[in-house]
């Protein structure tokens, strides 16, 4: 169990243990291994019906488990940090069961990545630059051959 979790619920900060909660699913998307399930009922044990905040039903919800993916789960996360329900907790338990199964017999259990959450608006400025580098390195060296 993470220290700064413990110590938020001892103070009953609420708000710290939500954004710890988050934290640990952001961290260990794969809640098969009990982290996060663990961490939740402990808060739920400690803070009761305080730790979550009433649901506001804005969030859409896919049906459709083929959905259920690594991005979603991000949205999901997103999500949470404006409104931390019970249902969309639960919702995110079930999404991040199905974006990241169980491990199986033969495969590595540290094998998980960490949930990224991203703007919308995100660009890859970094990697037109180094394309914009390359170009220009190019041009440079065939410039310089034909001399």
């Amino acid at each position: 169990m993470p220290e700064k979790l413990d110590s938020y619920l001892m103070n009953k900060d609420i708000g710290n243990v939500r954004r710890e909660l988050i934290k640990i699913l952001m961290v260990n998307p794969k809640v098969s291994d009990g982290v996060f399930k663990n961490a939740l009922r402990k808060a739920e044990r400690e803070l009761g019906t305080d730790l979550y905040e009433q649901s506001s039903n804005t969030f859409e919800k896919k049906v459709n488990r083929k959905e259920w993916t690594a991005d979603y789960l991000s949205k999901i996360i997103r999500n949470l940090r404006s409104e931390f329900s019970k249902d969309l907790v639960k919702h995110a338990i079930e999404v991040a069961d199905a974006a990241y199964p169980s491990v199986t017999v033969g495969k590595d259990l540290d094998q998980h990545q960490p949930v990224r959450i991203s703007s919308k608006e995100e660009k890859p400025v970094g990697k037109m630059v180094l394309l914009g580098v390359g170009v220009i390195a190019i041009l440079i060296i065939l410039i310089l051959l034909t001399r």
